[in-house]
């Protein structure tokens, strides 16, 4: 087994040729495929590992948050690694195709967050949550700002050269937080992020966490996950 230091082509996992990438405790190895191993190609088996590949791509797709993560980190077992407990939560709650709205953005949930206005600007998306309230359980003097990350899931391609299904995570910066008022953040879109949401795809459907945060920055509770279908 070799351990990747230097990650030329990013994060890698799967097969190329006789060599197996995968990541272990989040880091890159490669191994030898065995020789004596037959890998089924039936309809179900395929299908499976379909499955499971979109449940790894949801995985890295929710990690991109530095706080998202530490969620997961928290709470994985000692006998997995963070990306496997995250693939092992949430298959159920994927296809080959599509996932469930069910699936779990965090492990906990801390409090109730809304969604009452989301536009896509040009390079930016602007998102408005509702007020929190004091009956949150939110404690001010521990939890001093707030940021909102959105992971995207677009499927459903009108162009058949596109793939069957992408992910785009994005995030606002911190804000004050303020329980009794409306609260906006926006999110910073680069061209590229730009060109993945209008490049096709008929359902684009966004999925939410507001993260609180204290005084250094460590996060300290998250929302309930929020859902907006965009038009």
């Amino acid at each position: 087994m070799a351990k990747l230091k230097k990650q030329v082509f990013g994060e890698i996992s799967g097969a190329l040729g006789s060599v197996i990438f995968r990541d272990y405790k989040g880091v890159n190895v490669a191994s030898m495929r065995p020789s004596n191993i037959n890998i089924p190609n039936d309809p179900s088996a395929l299908a499976r590992r379909a499955r499971f590949t979109l449940a790894a791509k949801l995985a890295k797709a929710i990690r991109q948050s530095r706080e998202v993560k530490l969620s997961w980190v928290f709470n994985t077992p000692s006998n997995l690694t963070t990306h496997s407990y995250m693939v092992q939560v949430n298959y159920p709650f994927v296809s080959d195709t599509t996932i469930s709205d069910y699936f779990r953005l965090v492990p906990e949930k801390n409090f109730i967050a809304s969604v009452s206005s989301f536009e896509i600007r040009d390079l930016e998306i602007v998102v408005r949550i509702s007020e929190l309230q004091e009956n949150t359980g939110i404690n001010t003097s521990v939890e001093k700002n707030i940021r909102l990350y959105s992971v995207f899931f677009l499927s459903n391609p009108t162009n058949p050269e596109l793939a069957p299904y992408s992910f785009l995570s994005v995030e606002s910066n911190a804000r004050t937080l303020n329980l009794n008022e409306q609260l906006d953040f926006t999110m910073p879109l680069s061209d590229l992020d730009k060109q993945l949401l209008n490049s096709g795809y008929q359902s684009r459907k966004a999925f939410l966490v507001a993260i609180t945060l204290d005084e250094t920055g460590k996060p300290v509770n998250y929302s309930d996950k929020m859902i907006y279908n965009l038009q």
